[in-house]
């Protein structure tokens, strides 16, 4: 059996690594979706100096996020984030990189 994508991306937006989103894109009412949040830590070096940095971001079905722009609110799991771009990742998902509000 195949992949089907509009099976499949349902089914993995369903289950437990998803998250109950919301997203107001520009001046548009907000909109409620599901995502696979992640936040990535890394270390960053220059010269003598490191530090510890993170990234979050969001992966959503395209239709989902089609009208998203930088600096449109984005809230998941508690926390609000502005949007930082939105990307297709050529696998039929768009991710939302993330920034925090006030940040």
């Amino acid at each position: 059996m195949g992949f089907d994508f509009n099976r499949d991306i349902g089914l993995m937006l369903a289950g437990p690594l998803a998250s109950d989103a919301v997203l107001r894109p520009g001046l548009s009412t907000q909109r409620e979706l599901r995502c696979i949040f992640d936040e990535d830590y890394y270390a960053a070096s220059m010269g003598l100096v490191e530090m510890n940095t993170a990234q979050a971001a969001a992966t959503c079905k395209p239709s989902d996020v089609a009208d998203a722009a930088k600096g449109d609110e984005f809230q998941v799991d508690g926390r609000t984030f502005k949007v930082g771009r939105v990307q297709s990742d050529g696998s039929g998902w768009s991710l939302v990189t993330l920034r925090e509000a006030g940040a």
